[in-house]
């Protein structure tokens, strides 16, 4: 079974934290998780949210994992993948 590459950008995962994240509960991107643990979050490209629960900053039972996880494993996983700028 092949897995399909995506080729993402940081600058399109800030982009999707800043415009669609944000729209769960209407905080500013930046407040949802900062742009370090953002680059923590990129690197490791999770695919479920197992593998994202190794993400220092999201913790499995904790609440930004309740609100934000399945999306962004969304991100990654290009069944939401977003284009839009910040």
């Amino acid at each position: 079974m092949s897995k399909e590459v995506l080729l993402l950008t940081f600058d399109q995962f800030l982009n999707y934290r800043d415009a669609e994240l944000s729209k769960v509960d209407g905080k500013k991107g930046y407040t949802i998780f900062n742009n370090e643990t953002a680059k923590l979050v990129f690197d490791a490209k999770p695919s479920s949210l197992s593998e994202l629960s190794k993400v220092k900053g999201f913790p499995a039972d904790g609440e930004r994992m309740k609100k934000y996880g399945k999306k962004i494993i969304a991100f990654f996983c290009g069944s939401n993948v977003f284009t839009g700028k910040r």
